[in-house]
């Protein structure tokens, strides 16, 4: 099969989404099938450093802006280069030449649009609508999110196939001296609590602000480091900041390379995750397969992706965030066992495990 793939999130340090599409890609080539596949790029730059080197990867530059890219460059690429089938994330063109698979990482925006800007939840809303509706193939990462797409598209239950997916084999436990000291770099001195994830409402940041300063007045000596980049609605992180007197003790390190965040992992004591919403939670096996322990919301999507590996407290509940980071920080015992587990649980969850599902699935779905 050649399989065409949206890869517009490469090149524009978007974390998450950008290691994902990366590491799938990167998982895809490793098989050997005989597949070729061609990657659709936004970023011109891509072209002369990809991500994977392959012989069986090559890259198209599709326009930067999806406005144009998205109705217009994209489905001439498609036509010009026939591909059997286009695997898409949210905004697929309106009209494709193949068959075409929808990737959908979250519906965030359907279940929590109060968390967005209103016209982005609108439009997105819309454009998802419309992708659900149009792709042979709703592809999501856990039963819960299933679930949730079901329901809320009225879809046939045929139509929403799971694929965990998994964790890069680059994020594995490193000397820890080494690790703290690219912590240093960004101003990272002493213990630590890290917290990896877009500054926006949905990490909910302001109630791990109040929970941590609930342990600072208690004595702890841990300060606090958040890895990821300014979204939107952003405000309230940095008031909550200054309200609760955390200057000193929290480091906003923004988006950071892959290997920095790998060693981010490793120097920390723990992982607090205290998102209220999420399609599958990459942070948490990130940080299992380097060996931290994990503390994160008692969702049932993030529960799916850590099993019995981690520490659950309530997320709208700040003396519960407090509670579990405080037991978690105070217990070397609990720590032991959260680390064993995490690294035993990253074990299972494997990108090559995950392109091998997808192929068969998109071999289905083709010579059907």
């Amino acid at each position: 099969m050649r399989i065409g793939i949206d890869g517009h999130y490469i090149g524009r340090n978007d974390s998450g989404n950008e290691r994902q599409v990366t590491s799938l890609i990167r998982a895809f080539a490793s098989l050997d099938g005989g597949h070729r596949y061609s990657v659709y790029v936004a970023n011109r730059g891509v072209l002369d450093a990809p991500p994977v080197a392959a012989e069986a990867v090559d890259y198209r530059y599709v326009g930067s802006s999806p406005l144009v890219r998205v109705p217009l460059s994209l489905p001439r690429e498609l036509r010009a280069r026939p591909v059997d089938l286009l695997q898409a994330a949210y905004n697929a063109p309106l009209f494709v030449p193949c068959r075409l698979v929808l990737l959908l990482p979250d519906i965030s925006w359907a279940v929590m649009p109060h968390l967005f800007p209103r016209l982005m939840a609108r439009q997105i809303a819309l454009r998802a609508r419309s992708d659900v509706r149009r792709a042979e193939r709703v592809v999501v990462m856990s039963r819960a999110m299933r679930d949730e797409v079901i329901a809320h598209y009225r879809l046939p239950d045929e139509k929403v196939a799971v694929v965990p997916l998994g964790v890069d084999g680059r994020f594995r436990p490193l000397d820890r001296a080494g690790a703290a000291a690219v912590a240093e770099r960004y101003g990272v001195r002493g213990p630590f609590v890290l917290c990896v994830g877009d500054l926006q409402p949905r990490k909910n940041l302001p109630r791990l602000l109040e929970a941590f300063a609930g342990l600072r007045r208690e004595g702890a000596q841990h300060s606090l480091v958040v890895v990821g980049k300014k979204a939107w609605r952003y405000a309230d992180v940095f008031e909550a900041v200054e309200r609760l007197g955390l200057g000193d003790a929290v480091t906003f390190a923004g988006y950071v390379p892959e290997d920095d965040l790998v060693a981010f992992y490793n120097a920390a004591d723990l992982l607090v995750y205290p998102s209220l919403y999420e399609g599958f939670g990459f942070p948490l096996l990130e940080a299992m397969a380097c060996g931290t322990p994990v503390a994160h919301s008692d969702e049932p999507t993030l529960r799916e992706t850590a099993g019995d590996a981690a520490v659950l407290f309530d997320p709208l509940d700040p003396a519960s965030i407090r509670s579990a980071i405080s037991d978690a920080l105070g217990d070397a015992a609990l720590r032991y066992r959260l680390r064993e587990k995490g690294l035993e649980r990253a074990r299972e969850m494997s990108w090559e495990s995950s392109a091998r599902r997808l192929i068969e699935l998109y071999r289905g779905i083709v010579e059907g």
